[in-house]
């Protein structure tokens, strides 16, 4: 394969990785930092690795080599947004015990129903999801509620 043609897709392929995992970990930790610690070494690396590959295909298309190197990709992203979720189970789990218990934040029931688009059982996973990140927003300001 022509160099420039490698390069330009490996360049592509890196850069919507690191975007997708610095996205992903910015929604799970709302750390630009940790954003930028998760995306930059994926694409890097990821990126680096296709435009070696692409190079020596040895007879494989370039299809082929991009499909094989975004399932590896998809698979590290998975890793690294489960250990991000196991890190903050807790707040899942205190997030599930006000549900439980029926004393949930009103505004934030309401806002989980117009994301669930109406279907109640989406709605408590939905709850979940926003009660625990600003769970997580109101430790990082020093317990402040939001």
């Amino acid at each position: 394969m022509h160099p420039i043609i490698a390069l330009v897709i490996a360049g592509g392929v890196g850069f919507g990785l690191f975007y997708g995992a610095g996205w992903t970990t910015w929604q799970l930790t709302h750390s630009t930092t940790a954003a930028w610690v998760v995306g930059m070494p994926v694409g890097v690396v990821v990126g680096l690795l296709l435009f070696r590959r692409l190079m020596q295909s040895g007879g494989r298309s370039a299809t082929e080599i991009i499909s094989s190197a975004l399932g590896t990709a998809k698979d590290v992203r998975d890793q690294v947004t489960s250990r991000l979720d196991e890190h903050d189970s807790h707040l899942y789990g205190k997030a599930e015990e006000e549900l439980q218990s029926g004393s949930v934040d009103k505004g934030l029931w309401a806002h989980a129903l117009v994301k669930s688009d109406g279907n109640e059982e989406k709605r408590k996973a939905e709850y979940l999801k926003l009660r625990a990140k600003q769970l997580k927003r109101a430790a990082k300001n020093g317990g402040k509620k939001l």
